[in-house]
């Protein structure tokens, strides 16, 4: 490895009083792109101001303050390829510090200050986040259920015109989206792609028959394409007599219930509360739309009142 600028010998580095050397080696080249600021007195080397040798082969300039992620190698230059990241497709992994023009190679590091930006709407160490759009960041996390959550920095100033973004990556992974799972990662067959959700519950309901009857807003509709469906339900009941028994089920459209779960209330006591839950897969179901409900029924020997207070039904689809 070649050293093309003088430094100073280790040896005449007061080490008690923390002195260290102020220039950095990779591959050849001694870079202040990769330095700690004087002799600090821990002397210890910051890791985002280490860079690796990249190559731009995207078509275009990649400006400073882009985050890239590693994409590719380029034979001739003898550097890794990055490309620009985004919330919808992959993390970042580096960020540039300076502008790397396309069919050249420069320098990507885990971390860079960005400034003269208008950060006034955030404060003093809020998170940063990785966009949506290629390259960039954004002060709110994204939600999107197809998209990831990763926090790329902090912000370090806060102004309308000089404020100013420390990136420190490879930062924190909050959540992944759909377009981030493998098809048989979650549900049986395949990954879920698509989801509907109900609120609480609200309001009590009663029922005295021993035949089913749908829970009020405990029912979810979804259109799918995927062939499968997957639904959960929950609910809190009580009964003013004891030794009464209640169901729970689900059906989907005018089908016959499926996934019944039942509770049986002790002697002696009324009023007694259960929490009754199912779930169900449905397989090879027609690209369409589906409603799936939510249904409760008493036992046909029993005698009391049923009271459901709460409730919240999950549906979602899956690759069959």
């Amino acid at each position: 490895m070649a050293i093309s600028e003088a430094w100073t010998d280790p040896d005449s580095l007061d080490r008690a009083t923390g002195e260290v050397l102020t220039e950095a080696i990779w591959d050849g080249t001694i870079s202040n792109e990769a330095w700690i600021a004087g002799q600090t007195s821990t002397g210890h080397i910051q890791s985002i101001r280490l860079g690796i040798p990249v190559d731009n082969s995207t078509g275009g300039t990649l400006t400073a303050g882009t985050l890239v992620y590693v994409s590719g190698y380029d034979a001739s230059s003898g550097a890794p390829q990055v490309t620009k990241a985004d919330a919808d497709s992959r993390l970042a992994e580096y960020v540039l510090q300076a502008d790397i023009s396309d069919g050249t190679t420069g320098y990507a590091f885990r971390g860079y200050t960005l400034g003269s930006l208008d950060t006034s709407g955030s404060s003093v160490g809020d998170p940063i986040y990785l966009s949506a759009t290629e390259g960039g960041w954004t002060a709110a996390a994204l939600t999107g259920s197809a998209q990831l959550s990763q926090r790329v920095g902090v912000v370090v100033t806060s102004h309308a015109s000089t404020g100013s973004v420390l990136f420190d990556l490879p930062g924190e992974l909050l959540k992944i989206g759909s377009g981030q799972l493998q098809s048989g990662a979650v549900a049986s067959g395949g990954k879920i792609t698509a989801v509907a959700t109900l609120g609480a519950k609200t309001g009590a309901q009663t029922s005295t028959s021993d035949s089913y009857i749908d829970l009020s807003s405990m029912s979810a509709t979804l259109t799918t394409t995927k062939g499968g469906l997957l639904v959960w339900a929950s609910c809190s009941a009580d009964c003013d007599a004891a030794n009464e028994e209640g169901y729970l089920a689900l059906q989907l459209d005018s089908d016959g219930e499926v996934g019944i779960v039942s509770a049986v209330l002790g002697a002696g006591s009324s009023n007694q509360n259960a929490v009754l839950s199912t779930v169900y897969a449905w397989t090879s179901v027609s690209d369409a739309s589906h409603t799936v409900d939510a249904r409760f029924r008493k036992a046909g020997h029993t005698a009391g009142t049923w009271k459901v207070d709460t409730g919240t039904l999950l549906m979602m689809e899956f690759d069959d």
